[in-house]
């Protein structure tokens, strides 16, 4: 999904890594007037937190940022749910849908 959408990140040092349990959310919001949008954030154990066994708790949390969706403003984290349907649907092949 990452590499369709040319979603890019830098957490604990690393560029684009996805250890195990690396977590790539898609949360969708709709503000007050009823209009939709689409922020994506990835979240991932730090290599410390690794090396040493930390529980991941809401005082130890993961590593997490948010993402830029190729086609979307870069101005605001979230992405207006129609930018985000053109830049999916720019990616999607119709022909390999079974």
């Amino acid at each position: 999904m990452a590499a369709l959408l040319g979603l890019h990140w830098t957490l604990d040092g690393r560029r684009d890594d996805t250890p195990p349990g690396t977590e790539l959310a898609f949360e969708l919001w709709q503000n007050e007037r009823g209009a939709y949008t689409v922020r994506v954030t990835v979240a991932m154990q730090t290599l410390n937190q690794m090396r040493q066994s930390r529980e991941l708790t809401l005082a130890a949390p993961p590593d997490g940022e948010v993402l830029m969706v190729q086609g979307c403003d870069a101005k605001s984290p979230a992405c207006k749910w129609v930018a985000f349907m053109k830049s999916v649907e720019a990616v999607i092949d119709r022909n390999d849908i079974f």
